[in-house]
């Protein structure tokens, strides 16, 4: 990811919102008219995007006009989202928009500025002459699969059934999100992991990659659990719109953390330290106390971070992240700098994120229950159609459907545990030592893991019922 003179120099300054319009207007025409999920359920599931792109450009063909097209075709194509939004009678009523800035946006007045650039883009657009029609549906295709602002409105409409998918409402949080996602890609990491090579035309790099990133199904989800983690479900939907946007852009916008770093190096026989500073965005350290950058205590907004499908991926933690703290949502592998010194720090270190709906557990339900919402064509969210089926087939098999599927299910992915060991230490030994009381706590508590129990009692057969006999079921019912 090396980063030559000239985008060192431009990713200096943040690009502005005239430069990155398109992928920061929700259009509601192509959020409905291409969604993902209704592709998914007449053509079967994309095994590419390619095949994606293809599937939506077959739907906006049979769903616009011929004259439609062309006339599109006569846009530039940084307009082309909002003539097709004038073309189909469908455009947004700005005056009724509601301008909300955020700290997370690279600038203040950045959505009062962005709505003045999306109310006048068309007067000012500059007609490019004769485009094939069919590019015009593939940049369409292209900005209802990747465009942050319209795949961010076709979540939350999914989650605000009540409001119309063209709602000021849904438009101001949506537009909110996607500066959220500019501050996000305005990063110079982001800049030259995408290879920007000109302001002017990095929209369509991103545009692109977070289509192939099939960004549509990472905020279906991702919302879908900030919707239950602020509790918003009983809000008024004009109020759950702005508390999930309001959630999304902190964690997007979140800025990279500087950390200091100390060198020590020795000359003519003196030690001499040196302390230098580095940008920490994609590892983020989660501190005893809370930390503060030029004024702004980061701890939870860091932890609501790694809570989140976006950076930072990893999170180092004292033994202040042991207990009382959640990680579970995108995270389901722990790893261990030193052993724990008995079986109930263990189970509390993996407890962060052996949790409700751990990412282990949701990926096993979307694996077994994925044709759900295909099949229940109701405006009900996705993942709960799909954990209401895996609670209604447990309970059709006489099982309570409280612990499996929301703490546990079964399926190929599982909470892992790294652990650490210097080679040839005492440590060894010592985990051997560990796990077998592990086995033994859980056992007590009737929550053994099998692996552990197994390689616990080989050899002793013996005692399996004396031990059964003094075990304490905690087991629902």
């Amino acid at each position: 990811m090396g980063m030559s003179p000239d985008l060192v120099s431009r990713t200096s300054r943040p690009i502005g919102v005239d430069e990155l319009m398109p992928m920061l207007y929700p259009s509601p025409s192509l959020a409905a008219l291409v969604d993902p999920l209704v592709l998914e359920r007449r053509f079967g599931r994309a095994e590419s995007f390619e095949i994606l792109h293809a599937q939506a450009c077959m739907a906006l063909r049979e769903q616009l006009a011929v004259d439609a097209i062309a006339e599109l075709a006569q846009s530039n194509d940084r307009v082309l989202a909002l003539a097709l939004d004038r073309t189909l009678g469908h455009e947004v009523g700005w005056s009724r928009v509601g301008v909300v800035d955020h700290d997370g946006h690279d600038e203040h007045g950045a959505m009062a500025r962005t709505i003045a650039t999306l109310r006048e883009a068309l007067q000012a657009d500059g007609r490019q002459g004769e485009i094939d029609p069919d590019t015009v549906v593939e940049k369409l295709a292209s900005l209802a699969l990747g465009s942050p602002a319209i795949c961010a409105l076709r979540a939350l409409s999914r989650l605000c059934p009540e409001l119309a998918v063209d709602d000021p409402e849904l438009i101001s949080a949506s537009i909110g999100i996607a500066l959220g996602f500019r501050s996000l890609y305005n990063q110079p990491e982001t800049r030259a992991l995408l290879a920007e090579t000109s302001p002017l035309n990095y929209w369509r790099d991103i545009i692109k990659h977070a289509a192939q990133s099939d960004l549509p199904a990472v905020l279906d989800e991702y919302l879908q659990l900030v919707l239950e983690t602020e509790r918003a479900e009983k809000l008024a939907p004009k109020d759950r719109a702005k508390v999930i946007a309001s959630s999304v852009i902190a964690v997007v916008a979140l800025r990279p953390a500087q950390i200091t770093l100390d060198h020590w190096s020795t000359k003519a026989g003196r030690l001499y330290e040196q302390t230098f500073e580095v940008r920490a965005r994609f590892a983020m350290r989660f501190a005893t106390k809370a930390e503060e950058e030029k004024g702004v205590r980061r701890t939870s907004a860091v932890q609501a971070a790694f809570k989140s499908p976006f950076r930072p991926f990893v999170l180092a933690s004292t033994s202040i992240g042991q207990e009382g703290l959640d990680f579970h949502p995108y995270c389901s592998r722990i790893v261990h700098w030193n052993l724990p010194r008995n079986p109930v720090d263990i189970e509390q270190r993996e407890g962060r994120v052996h949790r409700y709906k751990n990412h282990a557990v949701r990926r096993n339900v979307a694996t077994a229950f994925s044709a759900t919402p295909l099949i229940a064509r109701t405006s009900q969210s996705l993942w709960v159609s799909m954990f209401e089926a895996a609670q209604d087939c447990e309970l059709s098999n006489g099982r309570p459907g409280d612990i499996i599927p929301y703490w546990v299910y079964p399926g190929n992915h599982k909470i892992e545990r790294i652990v650490l060991i210097p080679p040839f230490s005492r440590e060894t030994e010592r985990y051997k030592d560990l796990i077998k009381s592990l086995a033994t706590y859980r056992l007590a508590f009737g929550q053994p893991r099998q692996d552990e129990l197994i390689s616990l009692f080989l050899g002793m057969d013996e005692f399996v019922q004396e031990l059964s006999e003094l075990q304490i079921s905690l087991k629902p019912g």
